[in-house]
């Protein structure tokens, strides 16, 4: 899982923000958010996941915390070291993890396992690239020996082969993207060959100081190898700056950068979808404001379903642990050592109330106002309809009205589950829209 420290010097990207303004590209935001509009089938909706860290909680813990944000995706290691142990090579030892993804896939929670990361047997370090044919042929081995193993149990698992392998602080010596692709193209064909209902995912991409990860996926495709195995490409959006809280980019933000990593994917012409396999905001990063931590995470996510991705993982499900630093506060719940065991903080109330806003729906219509930078969400259910607007634009409150069709009630309430104050008369709502207020999630009923 992704907790180096995470800085986005945008300049090469022209990506700035000053404090407390809209980010220098609002015009791509907006071209981006214009392009989107439309209705969709509910089966092209983002897929939300949560990442664990399986030390945080029991395996029991986690199912219940993830049940009660309403989530079916869950994101985790399976750590090679770990299962194939130094003195049993070729033995498999699958009994650990078996206890923490086992009740997740029976209660339909959809697994992204990660091949993570060397192993001692094969290669000098844990965090050394997989090079060379013994190394990889291993790593094959044992990717392959999970599909085999989780098919049965999981049958809708996604395998991730590695976690950032442009980062270092994962290999300890930098692995080429051209290195990369001499892993990726057997042990994704062999994966498939053996289990081909498993959907294969390249490792996530981590989006570290400036745009090496574009780069890097350039070398990566454009190794001369093709990639028929891999379902998409995934990558770790991340766009904020703990050094300066208000120098962190909005969310919104995520939808230029994944579109150019997508385009770099895409430049030797395997264009394939974009799993957005991390995302998230610690607390250092947003001033230590929880309502804010909240807000920027909804709006992560809505972001991911303008943009049409297929996934979205958000980091994480449990702060890892509780003294209020940068890696130990994405959390949705409380780590269990606080003086507030798992509770629900403020993010995670406002991720459960966009997955209920997405629940059941048939449909869902994107629209967007360019007057006041405020896409809406429409997510059509046989009893009405969920509808989600925000502004992006932090200059001020902004006057809303749209027709939504004909309703018997409508009710409005912030993500953080308050009456928010809106007026719907002969079929248009009406309300005051601001940055920090945050989505409003109207509740339309026939």
């Amino acid at each position: 899982m992704s907790r180096y420290i995470t800085f986005i010097f945008s300049l090469f990207l022209g990506l700035a923000q000053g404090p407390g303004s809209s980010y220098a590209l609002a015009d791509d935001i907006a071209a981006l958010m214009a392009t989107a509009e439309g209705t969709y089938p509910a089966a092209q909706l983002t897929v939300m996941c949560v990442a664990i860290h399986p030390a945080t909680a029991t395996p029991t813990q986690d199912l219940v915390l993830l049940q009660k944000l309403g989530v079916h995706c869950a994101r985790s290691d399976n750590n090679w070291d770990s299962i194939e142990r130094v003195g049993s090579a070729g033995v498999y030892r699958w009994e650990g993890f078996d206890a923490f993804w086992s009740p997740l896939c029976k209660a339909g929670i959809r697994p992204i396992m990660i091949a993570t990361y060397n192993n001692p047997i094969y290669a000098a370090r844990v965090f050394a690239p997989v090079e060379g044919g013994i190394n990889i042929a291993a790593f094959a081995n044992f990717a392959v020996a999970m599909a085999n193993h989780y098919i049965s149990i999981c049958p809708n698992m996604i395998e991730e082969l590695f976690n950032e392998p442009n980062e270092s602080n994962w290999t300890t010596v930098q692995w080429s993207g051209a290195s990369y692709a001499l892993m990726l193209a057997p042990v994704s064909a062999a994966v498939k060959a053996a289990q081909p209902r498993v959907t294969v995912y390249a490792g996530g991409l981590g989006f570290n100081p400036g745009p090496e990860s574009t780069a890097w996926i350039r070398q990566m495709v454009g190794a001369g190898l093709k990639f028929p195995a891999v379902d998409a490409y995934a990558f770790h959006p991340y766009n904020y700056d703990q050094r300066n809280p208000a120098a962190t980019l909005p969310p919104e933000q995520m939808l230029i950068d994944a579109k150019a990593f997508a385009q770099a994917a895409a430049s030797s012409g395997q264009r394939k979808p974009v799993a957005l396999t991390e995302y998230g905001f610690p607390l250092p990063a947003l001033g230590g404001d929880l309502t804010k931590q909240g807000v920027y995470t909804v709006r992560g996510m809505l972001a991911a379903i303008i943009g049409r991705y297929p996934s979205l993982t958000y980091y994480d499900l449990i702060d890892d642990g509780t003294d209020g630093s940068l890696d130990n506060t994405f959390g949705l719940f409380r780590n269990g050592a606080s003086n507030a065991p798992y509770e629900i903080k403020p993010a995670g109330v406002a991720f459960a109330a966009i997955m209920n806003a997405m629940a059941r729906a048939s449909a869902f219509t994107i629209a967007f106002d360019p007057t006041i930078s405020a896409p809406t969400i429409s997510f059509e259910k046989p009893e009405g309809a969920a509808i989600v607007i925000w502004t992006y634009d932090a200059k001020g409150k902004k006057s809303y009205a749209r027709g939504i069709g004909a309703f018997k009630h409508v009710s409005c309430k912030d993500v953080f589950g308050k009456t928010y104050p809106c007026l719907y008369a002969d079929g248009t709502l009406s309300m005051s829209l601001s940055e920090s207020t945050g989505p409003i999630v109207v509740t339309a009923q026939k």
